[in-house]
């Protein structure tokens, strides 16, 4: 009996249909995708704001980071991005 089930879900599996995805909606490196609505977009620019305000020590950045913001080192291809430099993770527990 298992066997035959195994055979029937597998040739039903086999006639189902593919869902095919709808177009993929792309947006250039560092700007926000089309068709957010006005609170996502305000999100949007308030984040990519913070991304490139400088930081102090005074507010916690710490001694582990090269630049004083975000977006001098998370460049590539464009603001947010991976950057060029190597990074090396330091972790203590």
């Amino acid at each position: 009996m298992r066997p035959t089930l195994f055979l029937v879900l597998c040739g039903l599996s086999a006639c189902a249909g593919e869902s095919v995805p709808g177009p993929l909606v792309e947006a250039a490196p560092g700007e926000p995708l089309p068709g957010l609505t006005s609170v996502e977009l305000g999100q949007f620019s308030s984040g990519k704001a913070l991304f490139g305000r400088p930081f102090t020590p005074e507010e916690g950045l710490g001694p582990l980071f090269n630049q004083e913001r975000c977006v001098s080192c998370h460049d590539l291809p464009s603001s947010g991005g991976h950057g060029a430099e190597p990074v090396t993770k330091v972790t203590h527990f």
